[in-house]
């Protein structure tokens, strides 16, 4: 490992951010509630996730900065993703040990991954630095700095990058079963085990929803944010600053609005999926632009998948459409009978999905560009930046939205006459009880393989 020079140095615009955060939290208090809002928080609150407690942990730890002697700060975070790779393989080989013989795990192994564990704790917090000036650096090369430029080229860069690569909280997801809506969300602690997570499962659906704990790859509603640990490199760019980026939209109308709606102040589901659609968008084209000016390309590891002669998108299009069929004839029973046998089909081909149900399609939902979306936002949003000049314009125009009627106007589309999607005033007061910023469920959250943009945990090649 080279030589580091070992400096700290405070980041004052990042501290004035955090504690914007932590007064936003103190503000949820004061978040429209319901019974069933309160009962299930009730259930969950054993295990809820400390936002503020774990942000201001963070204030208090030191963080190096300065130049690494002797070594490229690109060839460092690719040092770094090799070790993560070779840390993955080994779990992998101590796993299938362990479903052999539990008690007999090899003690070699157990050190070695001890060892490198050590050497990749240690560079983390140089990891994390570098890729956070390497994305600003291709924001402000791409005429993105601040939510001003609508205005101004002049503003200071805002807000700040930063991050931890670290594992995010998990995710409570409750819809209702007569319906997929996302009904109430509630972070959850990240060493949260399955056993735990069952029986919260279990204790929210004996109240009559549907429920769904999930790990998730990102967590904008902190500062820093949450990235998930991954050997991609693309990947995790691209997760770093989707996260960024939508703490930069709730400067600005469109993100204003997506605030009011996770405070159930102005429930809108379609500002949420446009919202988390342009998010995607911006996060793909920049981690172009990183690996470019850094990497010279996309250097990350090609994903093995599981079956070259199976389409997963169109297998999860075809359930979410047959299930939403079923649930409006009032098949509820036969429509969860229909999602477990397709979730069985799936982890026949490999597919390791515990659980797929409303709350499971209520969340990915939210992400239009997924195998569980059916949504044509995707397309209207996927028009709007091919119909931009550059990703600054489209971002300048996406960012004033205010309704999908005004994109659909924008792109001198008619409107249309009922949404996809629609949400009860009811859906939005889960941010009472979401212990995190209002930026909290600016998770990038999905389960299904090979689909890094919709910032789930990347799958591991093997």
């Amino acid at each position: 490992m080279p030589q580091i020079r070992r400096q700290t140095k405070r980041h004052p615009a990042g501290r004035r951010l955090a504690l914007l955060v932590c007064l936003a939290l103190m503000l949820l208090a004061a978040a429209p509630a319901s019974e069933p809002a309160d009962a299930i928080a009730a259930i969950a609150a054993p295990h809820r996730f400390d936002a503020t407690r774990w942000m201001a942990a963070q204030l208090l730890v030191p963080r190096p900065f300065g130049s690494l002697a002797d070594e490229v700060p690109s060839a460092y975070v690719l040092r770094y993703l090799a070790l993560t790779r070779d840390i993955e393989a080994l779990e992998r080989q101590r796993d299938v040990a362990a479903a052999s013989n539990p008690r007999q795990i090899p003690a070699e192994i157990t050190q070695t991954l001890e060892t490198w564990r050590q050497e990749q704790r240690a560079m983390q917090p140089h990891v994390e630095r570098i890729l956070a000036a390497q994305i600003r650096a291709a924001l402000v090369a791409l005429e993105i700095r601040s939510p001003a430029d609508r205005w101004t080229t002049r503003m200071p860069f805002f807000p700040p990058i930063t991050f931890r690569i670290e594992n995010p909280p998990q995710l409570l997801v409750v819809s209702s079963r007569e319906r997929i809506e996302s009904l109430q969300q509630i972070m959850l602690v990240q060493e949260l085990d399955l056993v735990t997570a069952l029986s919260i499962e279990q204790q929210v659906e004996s109240l009559g929803y549907s429920a769904l704990v999930t790990e998730i790859g990102g967590f904008g509603g902190t500062v820093p944010t949450f990235v998930a640990e991954s050997s991609s490199l693309r990947w995790t760019i691209e997760t770093a600053t989707e996260e960024w980026f939508h703490q930069y939209l709730a400067f600005t109308p469109l993100g204003g609005l997506y605030v009011l709606d996770l405070l159930g102040l102005r429930p809108d589901y379609e500002i949420a999926r446009i919202n988390e659609t342009i998010a995607g968008f911006v996060a793909s084209e920049v981690a172009t632009e990183v690996l470019n000016r850094y990497y010279g390309g996309d250097v990350s590891t090609p994903v093995q998948t599981v079956s070259n002669d199976f389409d997963y998108t169109a297998f999860m299009r075809e359930t979410r459409v047959t299930v939403d069929r079923l649930l409006e004839e009032g098949q509820v029973e036969a429509a969860e009978a229909y999602m477990e046998s397709r979730r069985q089909a799936l982890v026949d081909r490999g597919y390791a999905i515990r659980k797929l149900n409303q709350a499971y399609f209520a969340f990915h939902g939210t992400y239009t560009y997924g195998p569980a979306a059916v949504d044509p936002i995707y397309e209207e949003i996927k028009l709007l930046r091919a119909t931009s000049p550059s990703l600054s314009a489209f971002v300048r125009a996406a960012s004033a939205l205010q309704s999908r009627d005004d994109l659909r106007r924008l792109l001198d589309l008619p409107a249309p006459e009922q949404a996809l999607l629609e949400r009860s005033p009811a859906t939005g007061t889960f941010l009472s009880r979401l212990c995190a910023a209002p930026a909290s469920v600016f998770v990038g959250g999905a389960t299904w393989p090979s689909l890094p943009s919709d910032r789930a945990r990347p799958p591991t090649s093997s």
